[in-house]
């Protein structure tokens, strides 16, 4: 999974169903950005409930501030945990304030004026259902610049003849 994240190359998993293939990905996710490996990561789910659980947990990692991640990276965390959980909250880095944004299906990492202060300011996850518009998904001049693909399979597809 490193590999793929650093060297932008294919990466797949496959274990029986409550193996926790979607913590790899929430995982998977939270390290490429908080590194700056990866600045636009999208993940797409199976459908629109999924994808909210995904982007919704992601927001649970970075709103924890006692975690050892937030200890390795607390240019990313604090803003997380002086907000309070409100992304409306401004931390504030020489009076100017650090934005983070969330929406349904967004995340965007804590934003410094200076971007050379933080490697992953202004990186952001982005998720999606598997029929919720993927064609031409960019932020402002962003484009994807890391994919990945969460149980797309439902239960429906699972046991029918034709999706084999």
């Amino acid at each position: 999974m490193d590999r793929a994240i650093r060297k932008h190359s294919n990466y797949a998993i496959a274990l029986h169903r409550g193996a926790g293939k979607s913590a790899f990905c929430i995982c998977a996710a939270v390290y490429a950005l908080v590194t700056g490996l990866q600045k636009f990561v999208v993940i797409i789910a199976n459908n629109v409930r999924a994808s909210n659980g995904l982007l919704n947990d992601i927001w649970k990692v970075f709103s924890e501030p006692d975690s050892d991640l937030a200890r390795d990276y607390p240019s990313v965390f604090i803003p997380y945990h002086i907000s309070q959980g409100s992304y409306r909250r401004r931390y504030l880095v020489k009076g100017v304030p650090v934005e983070i944004k969330k929406t349904a299906n967004e995340l965007v990492l804590p934003t410094y004026k200076d971007r050379r202060f933080l490697a992953a300011s202004g990186s952001l996850v982005v998720t999606r259902s598997i029929t919720g518009g993927l064609r031409g998904i960019r932020h402002g001049t962003m484009r994807p610049t890391f994919v990945m693909l969460d149980d797309l399979q439902t239960s429906e597809t699972a046991k029918s003849p034709e999706a084999v």
